[in-house]
């Protein structure tokens, strides 16, 4: 199996009235979600975040680099799909130690080339994800303006904006 590296234009946000979104994202997607119950393992890395996402279906390795600001950025990431994801999750904990694992429900729902995530977080609540795909009919500046104009529909203000990954306020709400 191979690697799928890329790069998207993504934000997350925190939102306090989620079945708003949730009507909001199924007019812009044409229907309803596809559910996802994710587990995400987040390893200690020098730089970037090192993640085994694990689901009903799907089970991969993620490694994504991107900068820890509350607007709209660019994330780049490389995908592994797995086989045998507890035998690895086993060596990647003892070999780097596990930093954070993240649970979360996840609504997945697909406008033109935006995935549009509401996110229910353990110990988090609830949050609204944009990323758009950037690829050879989209380019970087194509995704952002698209996010943002999604922005505007759902009603994010700066103040909704989330700078962090779901690991890093997990952390830190640990410390309080």
């Amino acid at each position: 199996m191979a690697s799928v590296a890329r790069s998207n234009i993504e934000m997350k946000a925190r939102v306090s009235d989620f079945a708003q979104c949730g009507l909001i994202a199924a007019e812009l997607a044409g229907g309803e979600p596809q559910v996802l119950n994710q587990t995400d393992t987040y390893f200690n890395v020098r730089k970037g975040r090192l993640k085994l996402r694990e689901d009903e279906n799907v089970c991969e390795l993620i490694y994504y680099e991107r900068p820890d600001v509350s607007e709209t950025k660019r994330s780049d990431y490389d995908r592994y799909p797995l086989t045998s994801p507890r035998q690895l999750a086993r060596t990647l904990h003892s070999a780097l130690g596990t930093k954070v694992v993240v649970r979360k429900q996840r609504l997945v729902y697909l406008h033109r080339n935006v995935r549009i995530h509401l996110d229910t977080v353990e110990g988090l609540g609830h949050f609204l994800e944009l990323e758009a795909v950037v690829d050879a009919q989209t380019d970087i500046s194509e995704c952002a303006s698209r996010v943002n104009e999604l922005l505007g529909r759902f009603n994010i203000k700066d103040c909704d904006m989330v700078a962090s990954s779901y690991c890093d306020l997990l952390e830190s709400a640990r410390h309080c």
